[in-house]
């Protein structure tokens, strides 16, 4: 059986939609998803509109998440999204 394409969202709103061609030679997902995060420079705009500097020298920095939920709900087609409401996911 053929995988189906892959939609990801984002507080319901789909952001990206991974097509499955497979059948083309293009790799297609075979591992669990997992969060990644980065930091980048926001003086310029981040820290009241530039007037806050960051101080690196207490680099690196570790950040921690609470509050954070993921979930996934494998649906056939896009008509199926619903069943993701459900109290099973």
């Amino acid at each position: 059986m053929e995988e189906a394409d892959s939609r990801f969202y984002v507080d319901n709103v789909p952001i990206r939609v991974f097509k499955n061609n497979k059948n083309i030679g293009v790799n297609y997902p075979s591992q669990p998803m997992h969060i990644e995060a980065s930091l980048w420079d926001g003086d310029s705009w981040a820290t009241d509109g530039g007037q806050t500097k960051i101080n690196w020298t207490h680099a690196p920095f570790n950040a921690h998440y609470q509050g954070f939920g993921i979930a996934g709900c494998p649906v056939q087609n896009s008509l199926d999204i619903q069943q993701c409401y459900s109290s099973k996911y």
